[in-house]
């Protein structure tokens, strides 16, 4: 994970003013979620939707929720929009119909810059933020990252602690290693960085 993180920070007021609003972008469903009429976003994107619900109540700036779905099911965008009221976001923007990080971007740029935005505040978790600045680059935005979520390995010092398995060392790993496939996808895909 470090090396995905590194570099990123969360964005001070001073980055902030240049922004024109702030996209957060979606991080799957969440499935079998009785007490939420059996359909939810995913742990993931609650950890996005609240950083993007802080930085609106730090700037005023208007939200985008970018994520779609298959056909036969309702977009992301329309879970996470209703989380972020939730927080008392006003208002919301919503791209319903990208299924990636590359639909994301291309989405809302083409959306975004209808409405006259050209730099954005983007939030995601850390370990995902080299990918989706990329992505949104090249669709023509400039990006003011806004990473959520930093993996942080509790014990640092080396002690044998640190060498015992663990399951939340298992999941940052398979992020990890899904981040490092998507970029190494995505330059194969959409041309080199």
């Amino acid at each position: 994970m470090k090396p995905l993180q590194e570099g990123y920070a969360p964005p001070g007021d001073d980055q902030l003013r240049g922004a024109q609003a702030i996209v957060v972008l979606g991080a799957g469903y969440r499935s079998g979620a009785e007490e939420f009429s059996g359909e939810t976003v995913h742990d993931l994107a609650l950890v996005r939707l609240r950083y993007a619900a802080h930085l609106h109540h730090r700037t005023g700036l208007p939200v985008m929720v970018s994520g779609g779905g298959p056909e036969e099911r309702v977009p992301e965008a329309d879970y996470m929009a209703e989380v972020l009221k939730e927080y008392g976001v006003h208002p919301i923007l919503r791209e319903p119909n990208a299924r990636d990080t590359w639909g994301n971007a291309q989405h809302s740029a083409q959306q975004l810059r209808a409405e006259g935005v050209e730099r954005v505040a983007l939030v995601s978790h850390a370990h995902h933020m080299p990918r989706a600045i990329w992505s949104f680059e090249r669709a023509g935005l400039e990006v003011i990252p806004g990473p959520t979520g930093a993996y942080v390995p509790r014990d640092t010092g080396g002690s044998l602690e640190a060498f015992r398995p663990q399951a939340s060392a298992l999941w940052a790993s398979w992020l990890a290693l899904h981040e490092y496939w998507g970029m190494a996808w995505y330059r194969w895909q959409y041309g080199p960085g």
